[in-house]
């Protein structure tokens, strides 16, 4: 966990001096900005809205950015490993390799929670959520095993594959073409039983980026 805290310090050091973040006024400024920029979006988005409706599109923007791409393209990785081990050799090759790894994951479980959690919490809304959550580490975990096991161009492929089928179904969903009702899937079963398959699929995630960090 250490070399995890160490390479993310190094790696906020590098960004401030790209872009000139000294000072104390000037980080807490901008922090404070871009906290009100996600609060202000988050209450203006789901405030007055229905929450699985408006959640579904949301899910389709957080696939369309690439938050569920989480496994590193080998070329970027070195790129990014090279980076750090030229300005900081101390530091171990295989700790740089696995921050980089596990980052991305890290980071986009906390951005698809935030932006799929309902401000009004329910039962049903809670396994809405949990579901909806579950779907995208499906496509996460999909995405990884073509990242580790196929080339680039497949990989590429297959994402941009399941950001159309996504959309597809959203759409035909939003138009009552489907032939059942996506939004009452999503609200059915048990609790616990939704929960395990959630933890099941985040544990397979984090399994596969251990087995990337050793190819």
């Amino acid at each position: 966990m250490n070399y995890l805290i160490e390479t993310f310090l190094i790696e906020l050091q590098l960004i401030r001096q790209r872009f000139g973040i000294y000072g104390f006024f000037n980080i807490s400024s901008l922090s404070i900005v871009l906290l009100a920029i996600f609060l202000g979006i988050k209450l203006l988005l789901f405030s007055n809205s229905h929450y699985p409706e408006l959640s579904l599109m949301v899910s389709l923007f957080l696939l369309i950015v690439g938050l569920c791409d989480i496994a590193p393209s080998t070329k970027k990785l070195f790129k990014k490993m090279s980076i750090i081990r030229a300005f900081f050799p101390s530091i171990k090759i295989y700790n740089i390799k696995k921050y980089f790894v596990y980052k991305k994951i890290i980071l986009s479980l906390m951005l698809i929670i935030y932006g799929l959690m309902p401000l009004k919490w329910s039962i049903d809304n809670t396994k809405f959520f949990i579901n909806l959550v579950s779907i995208l580490l499906l496509l996460m975990l999909i995405n990884s095993l073509f990242t580790i096991f196929f080339s680039k161009n497949i990989k590429d492929s297959v994402y941009f594959a399941m950001r159309i089928l996504y959309g597809v179904i959203l759409a035909l969903n939003i138009r009552s073409i489907l032939p059942f009702e996506l939004n009452l899937i999503l609200k059915s079963g048990n609790l616990y039983i939704i929960i395990f398959i959630f933890l099941i699929l985040l544990t397979g995630n984090f399994i596969l980026l251990k087995l990337e960090t050793k190819v």
